[in-house]
């Protein structure tokens, strides 16, 4: 008699993208930081920089907003 059948296989992929999601997802929560600390943190100035580098548009196009939205779109 043969075992129980493998009906999922490896979810590397989805391991993936969830670290790719939760890692943005704190990024993203931490450059919020400015909203509520009178004094900005320096590394939420230097994290917003960074994150920011390409600033493509008026409004600026954060690297971390494009991988969040990337990551929700390919893990589901």
């Amino acid at each position: 008699m043969k075992g129980p059948k493998l009906v999922y296989g490896s979810s590397k992929y989805l391991w993936l993208f969830g670290l790719m999601f939760h890692y943005c997802f704190l990024i993203i929560v931490v450059r919020h930081m400015r909203l509520f600390a009178d004094p900005v943190p320096f590394f939420v100035d230097g994290l917003e920089f960074f994150d920011g580098l390409l600033q493509i548009g008026v409004p600026t196009l954060y690297l971390t907003d494009v991988v969040f939205v990337l990551s929700i779109t390919c893990c589901s």
